[in-house]
């Protein structure tokens, strides 16, 4: 069966190590070519302000601290995304 790919711009990446090096550099480049990134690394604090610059340059971006070596905290990654666009979007009502 044959399907076709979404654009860059229909895609959520998700993105771990996003903090640092290859990983933050990924998710720059993907958000730049318009798809919506989500940042997982363990220091929120970075994370939130990448997610940021990514934003203040017109992407869109969602960050979610967590270890991806620990299972629990793995386990929620795909939620907080979901929480936080829900959150935008009643913000904007």
């Amino acid at each position: 069966m044959l399907t076709s790919k979404k654009s860059l711009s229909e895609q959520v990446v998700v993105i771990t190590g996003a903090s640092i090096g290859i990983g933050l550099t990924t998710a720059r480049i993907a958000a730049e070519r318009g798809a919506t990134v989500v940042l997982v690394a363990r220091n929120a604090e970075v994370l939130a302000r990448e997610a940021g610059n990514i934003e203040s340059n017109g992407g869109r971006a969602i960050h979610v601290a967590a270890d991806v070596g620990s299972k629990e905290e793995l386990q929620v990654v795909p939620e907080k995304p979901v929480l936080a666009t829900l959150k935008k979007i009643l913000a904007r009502l």
